[in-house]
């Protein structure tokens, strides 16, 4: 009944015709560098091939696929190659502006006109079978080139990375123009020039939209511009950049060099295998707001059974694209990231989601999405988990509060036994699922959100689960007494779950606990039965207690510790 969809975007139709105009940054974006902007250390330079470009072991292969109704351009070869060099200067100045070197992506020469080589490949139909809709054109289009790529294998050099250029049709403007997976599908058309960027028409958008393609077809995924990067550097060209390259300010961010820093095509050197499947996880331990600096700390270790590079915090909200950090990884195992929460745009009452990505030197990325929310303007760690029916969050979406739930309970807050498929739990809190009734049978443990549980063999599975706070960075601790008063034995418990023999194990005897003092910043919830079951008695922040009522002195069996 659930699947979980894999969903293919692009940038539409309108946005690819807005206007642009060349600026005086972008003119100088393509001149070389010497040193590296953030670390003032030397690099070395590209080396150039005799056309005076950048040409790797391994180039991005450059299809022409021509319709049989519509030609190509018969300039397209030398006003393309102009045209591609320019672009590959930009991407090199942005790569050293953000401490990458000089590095590009690479592209092959034709050893006849020292200009870049191009494939080009005449296609089985005509024009009108190769429209915009991806689902139609797309596997269509990549089965031609495979083909032909059969025949005559020696004129590619990656097995990853195409740009696929398609001459403008002749009747509506109905052809592909996205990226692809690894593949980019743009427009050529006699105008797309160096000479017309800038030009108040659609030209100059459809080399910025080109090149916006092309970088999801080299691993990039949307990022927009933070907020004090808007005044110095302009539109992020994975955010809005289609429509603003050649006519403001436009740049690659940190995180998108650091995923192109990785890419097959851009490496100068030969050797080393890219995309390589590896068992990767990356987990969040630390989540602090420091409310004088405005600043998120996120911390956390990461384990691959690759090498990793970096790790790339992208932060979304439900209004707004994606907007990236990112550092590398420190030794082998950690990551700690300072975040500006006055560089997102959208901060006042809104729910947002970390996607982490976690970088590899092989080049893939595995992602894992944590949430949390803005509760006014501060940053807050969510309480609650939800429960959704199927994968991708689709069906019935059933919150629930820490605690634990039988097949009983489930049915009772709406969700039926062996039905949960996704859960969004926020950052900060764990979620232990059980297969049998009453926490019994295999069990499934996340401490992130999951849109599919099939990724864990756990779909349609959970019969009863327990749902539990942890502390993320928080420090705060409570104080439990034995006698009223505050006296006998004095236990601190930091936030978590406690049941009767992990109170055992912290020198807390089962029904035995008289006094709690409970700081600013927490709340504790007693349980007259193990497994946080049973009659409960909430102890809200800053109270203290110094005999608790008689229902409930010397009568807590399990505890819950959580944020207030």
């Amino acid at each position: 009944m659930k699947q979980k969809l894999l969903l293919f975007t692009a940038v539409g139709i309108s946005l690819i015709q807005l206007s642009c105009k060349r600026n005086t940054d972008l003119d100088q974006a393509g001149k070389s560098h010497s040193i590296n902007a953030k670390s003032s250390t030397l690099v070395t330079a590209a080396a150039l091939n005799a056309g005076g470009f950048v040409t790797n072991p391994v180039n991005l292969n450059i299809v022409y696929f021509v319709p049989t109704d519509n030609p190509a351009p018969s300039d397209y070869k030398t006003r393309l190659s102009d045209l591609l060099i320019y672009l590959q200067n930009y991407v090199k100045g942005e790569m050293n502006r953000n401490g990458f070197g000089d590095k590009t992506f690479g592209m092959p020469i034709d050893p006849v006109t020292n200009r870049v080589r191009f494939i080009e490949i005449p296609a089985q139909e005509g024009q009108a079978g190769y429209p915009y809709s991806a689902s139609v054109s797309a596997g269509k289009i990549l089965n031609e080139i495979a083909v032909y790529k059969a025949a005559h294998p020696t004129l590619f050099s990656s097995n990853n990375h195409t740009l696929i250029l398609l001459p403008k049709r002749t009747d509506v403007f109905d052809q592909p123009y996205y990226g692809y997976g690894r593949n980019c599908f743009a427009v050529d058309h006699s105008g797309l020039s160096v000479a017309n960027l800038g030009n108040s028409s659609q030209t100059s958008t459809l080399i910025g939209g080109m090149l916006h393609e092309l970088g999801h077809g080299l691993n990039l995924p949307h990022d927009d511009a933070k907020e004090s990067e808007i005044t110095p550097l302009g539109t992020s060209l994975m955010g809005n950049g289609n429509s603003t390259f050649g006519y403001s300010k436009t740049f690659i961010s940190y995180a998108d060099c650091a995923i192109l820093n990785r890419n097959e095509v851009f490496q100068s050197t030969s050797g080393g295998s890219f995309y390589g499947s590896a068992t990767t996880s990356s987990n969040i331990t630390q989540f602090t707001y420091d409310a004088v600096n405005k600043t998120i700390t996120l911390g956390g270790k990461t384990t691959s059974t690759a090498t990793v590079s970096h790790i790339l915090p992208f932060y979304k909200s439900a209004i707004s694209r994606e907007i990236a950090w990112g550092a590398p990884v420190i030794g082998t195992d950690s990551f700690k990231i300072v975040s500006k929460v006055t560089d997102l745009k959208n901060r006042t009452n809104i729910n947002y989601t970390i996607q982490l990505r976690t970088l590899l030197t092989n080049g893939s990325i595995a992602r894992t999405d944590y949430s949390f929310k803005f509760v006014g303007d501060v940053p807050t760690l969510i309480d609650s988990a939800t429960l959704t029916q199927n994968c991708s969050y689709g069906g019935y979406n059933v919150r629930v509060e820490y605690g634990s739930y039988t097949t009983a309970d489930l049915t009772a807050k709406g969700i039926s036994d062996n039905d949960i498929s996704a859960l969004k739990l926020g950052i900060g809190n764990k979620i232990t699922l059980y297969d049998g009734d009453n926490f019994s049978g295999t069990t499934l443990s996340l401490l992130k959100d999951d849109d599919c549980l099939a990724d864990n063999s756990f779909n349609d599975k959970a019969s009863s689960f327990i749902f539990l706070p942890v502390a993320v960075g928080n420090t705060l601790k409570a104080n439990f007494y034995k006698h009223c008063s505050y006296g006998g034995y004095n236990i601190v418990l930091g936030i978590g779950g406690y049941t009767t023999a992990q109170l055992t194990a912290a020198g807390i005897t089962n029904n035995d606990i008289s006094s709690i003092k409970v700081p600013a910043g927490l709340k504790v919830t007693l349980y007259a039965d193990d497994n946080y079951r049973g009659t409960k008695y909430v102890i809200n922040s800053n109270t203290n207690v110094s005999c608790l009522p008689a229902a409930f002195n010397d009568s807590t069996s399990s505890l819950i510790i959580s944020r207030n």
